[in-house]
């Protein structure tokens, strides 16, 4: 179940011009610190780093 979230998350980071708050609510986390939490524990750079990066 997380990783089809972060998954959806990657994408929105991708597509989108979405603040982390913003995808984080899209995703149903409580706060954009736990999915920023989640996201690095899954794909091992911060979402931040990922948009950036890709």
């Amino acid at each position: 179940m997380i990783s089809c979230r972060v998954r959806e998350g990657k994408r929105l980071l991708l597509e989108t011009d979405y603040s982390l708050t913003q995808i984080a609510h899209i995703l149903g986390f409580s706060s954009a610190s736990y999915f920023s939490q989640t996201f690095r524990r899954v794909e091992g750079m911060s979402p931040k780093e990922y948009r950036k990066v890709k």
